[in-house]
């Protein structure tokens, strides 16, 4: 039977007792009850004296939240499989939502509560599986036609939506797919992995140099939605000295079973001052994956990067790497020296390209510092955009006579508000499984961005996490 967490606020003595007895009484017959009695106010609340009469309950105070930011937890259920917040607030703020973490150094994942901006639209609303689908013009019967045949000639916006939960909708998982990186990588890096589905398997071989006095390793580690899901630590391979002795190459794994959909970053942070150490092959059972920011490739061999950025960077620190990449295989981009890190704009460079199709930078020589303004791979077929979904991020710095106009389709997750008696009433429900609760305390962050232009204080008249 599901847990229940009650994080009280009294409304007085009398009717906070009447409301909590009527509550345990219809729970006792129907499930299995743990109680959390909260401190009268929220950290950073102050209670204030109200009357507001609602039907014939006459609620006597009520809390009154002067922090844009306020932390608390609660204890954690070893059988928690839903927690569901319901709150009660006036109106006046353009947004408030609640973040939620399994431990204090997670960061905090978001929901909201309310956004003014989409709250007060009358557009056509749908919604599906968790996702809210609101068109100026209606055009789609269900969010998952929207999001397989969304219109490229419309402006969309979304708003808190995880874009991990949409790549089952753009990518299916492909049988025996796979990806072999065997570009040596020299140094820190940074790759994201699409997963549409199933396992997910991950294979990394170290091989140190030990040109450089001191131990190498190499930590890799693996997030979703900012939240670590698995690491691993490949140590020194024994010889902390500058001998150049070399042991066989370390195989390392990462394997998620099951693993859910979504981008998974992963980073490789070797802690070693010289990178004495390079990554010789990283083998993925997904097929597409790609690298962000920048990277030294160790190869002095030809080494093809495909990307759709329009920007890329690139240097080396050896003279007889000094080169000319090529673009497309007929542009020449020039590396002229040692010292220097070379930006290019193609852009300027390639005028005939077509809006999908990949730029192909080739190294003749290998042995650069190679990066761009957002992503590339070794390979055309294992290239993806990262960002999953075209469209704008929506904040409170759009009015909401601008999105009214300029927008057609707006993709969210807000739940839509109630109103009862002058208050706006927001019910929002939290999956465990999306923020790996697995200590014994659930750490919470409800957060009212613009509070202090909006009045400096939001009047809460309860709130419940169950």
């Amino acid at each position: 039977m599901a847990n229940t967490i009650i994080l009280i606020k009294k409304y007085g003595i009398i009717f906070g007792a009447v409301i909590l007895g009527l509550f345990l009484a219809k729970a006792f017959f129907t499930k299995k009850i743990s109680i959390y009695n909260f401190n009268s106010t929220l950290p950073g609340a102050e209670t204030f004296l109200s009357l507001n009469k609602t039907n014939d309950k006459l609620e006597i105070g009520g809390l009154l939240l002067k922090n844009k930011v306020t932390h608390f937890f609660i204890n954690s259920e070893k059988s928690l499989n839903n927690i569901n917040v319901h709150m009660a607030y006036k109106p006046g703020q353009k947004e408030i939502k609640i973040g939620v973490r399994g431990k204090e150094s997670d960061p905090f994942i978001y929901k909201s509560l309310y956004f003014d901006q989409i709250n007060s639209l009358t557009w056509d609303m749908i919604s599906q599986n968790g996702l809210v689908l609101y068109q100026k013009n209606r055009q789609f019967e269900n969010v998952a036609d929207f999001l397989k045949q969304m219109p490229t000639d419309k402006k969309i916006g979304i708003y808190q939506v995880d874009t991990n939960s949409l790549v089952p909708y753009f990518f299916a998982k492909k049988n025996n797919s796979k990806t072999i990186i065997n570009t040596p990588i020299r140094g820190n890096a940074t790759a994201y992995v699409l997963v549409p589905s199933g396992d997910l398997k991950i294979k990394i071989t170290k091989q140190d140099m030990n040109i450089y006095d001191g131990t190498d390793v190499l930590n890799a580690s693996l997030t979703l939605s900012g939240v670590k899901i698995a690491e691993v630590s490949i140590p020194d391979d024994g010889f902390a000295d500058k001998s150049k002795s070399q042991t066989a190459p370390q195989i390392y794994e990462l394997n998620i079973n099951n693993a859910k959909p979504g981008v998974y970053k992963l980073d490789f942070k070797f802690d070693s001052a010289s990178n004495d150490s390079v990554i010789t092959k990283i083998e993925i059972n997904q097929e597409k994956v790609v690298f962000g920011g920048s990277l030294l490739v160790w190869n002095a061999m030809p080494t093809n990067f495909y990307t759709t950025s329009t920007k890329i960077n690139a240097s080396t620190s050896w003279p007889e790497s000094i080169q000319n990449l090529k673009v497309n295989d007929k542009a020449d981009l020039a590396i002229k020296d040692t010292k220097t890190k070379f930006g290019f704009d193609l852009a300027k460079i390639i005028t005939d390209k077509n809006v999908n199709d990949l730029y192909k930078i080739t190294s003749p020589k290998g042995n650069i510092n190679f990066g761009t303004g957002d992503y590339f791979s070794f390979s055309p077929e294992s290239y993806f955009d990262v960002a999953i979904i075209k469209a704008q991020v929506l904040t409170t710095a759009i009015n909401q006579a601008d999105l009214e106009k300029n927008f057609d389709f707006i993709l969210t997750t807000l739940t839509p508000i109630k109103e009862d008696n002058y208050w706006l009433v927001s019910d929002l429900n939290l999956n465990p499984s999306d923020y790996s609760l697995t200590g014994d305390k659930i750490f919470f962050s409800l957060e009212v961005p613009e509070l202090d232009k909006q009045g400096g204080s939001l009047e809460v008249g309860g709130m419940t996490v169950s």
